[in-house]
């Protein structure tokens, strides 16, 4: 089959495909709210990744929330970028990313004493990388930059606010829904919906020093 007969079976089938994510206008397909693309999708993945804690088991791999969501975003640009609906060029910073992705796997493959574990975890970090390169892709402009830095702070402030229901809670009712009882002895320890309780530290840290910004860099 000739190259060119290849691309016009595909194309309208990626066409096709896109079609059933999003109307015409950027509005997911069956929706009729305000919620457009590209800010439906990274506010899904905002909150998704406020929420490591909790995962399904897929043949020996925890999949969580945010990789559900990657994998999604992640269709969506591919088809995207094969009908040139968005264009992408790398740029110095995005090479370093890329060099710093493949040191990880050759020091996974040839310098560890367990490859097939270093290996593993070489690739679940890629999931930690894209979306450094979803952004690049998709907020195209500042103000898309902006509103997605105002959903960080949104859902920052409503994981802090959740982390001190459930500990209020447990010393309450003794409750353990976002604590881990006895971790720090007397003091449990709050992890909300992170993966643990430092986690769940660094993250509302890292959070409050944003609130301190009046608009995103």
């Amino acid at each position: 089959m000739a190259a060119a007969d290849l691309d016009s079976d595909v194309r309208p089938m990626a066409a096709s495909a896109e079609a059933g994510f999003f109307r015409a206008d950027g509005v997911p397909a069956g929706h009729d709210g305000p919620v457009v693309w590209p800010y439906g999708a990274f506010f899904a993945l905002v909150c998704a990744s406020a929420m490591p804690h909790f995962y399904i088991e897929l043949y020996g791999w925890k999949a969580r929330p945010e990789h559900m969501v990657l994998l999604l975003m992640g269709l969506v640009a591919l088809i995207r970028l094969f009908l040139r609906t968005v264009t992408f060029r790398l740029v110095a910073l995005d090479w370093l990313v890329v060099v710093y992705l493949i040191i990880n796997y050759v020091s996974s493959i040839f310098m560890s004493v367990q490859p097939s574990s270093t290996l593993k975890w070489a690739l679940l970090y890629n999931f930690a990388i894209l979306p450094y390169f979803l952004f690049r892709l998709f907020a195209t402009d500042l103000g898309i930059a902006r509103k997605v830095f105002y959903v960080i702070l949104a859902v920052s402030m409503a994981e802090a606010a959740f982390g001190i229901i459930c500990l209020v809670s447990h010393i309450a009712f003794g409750t353990t829904l976002g604590v881990q009882p006895g971790q720090y002895q007397f003091v449990p320890g709050t992890y909300g919906t992170q993966l643990e309780a430092n986690l769940f530290g660094s993250y509302t840290a890292s959070a409050a020093a944003m609130w301190t910004l009046k608009t995103p860099a």
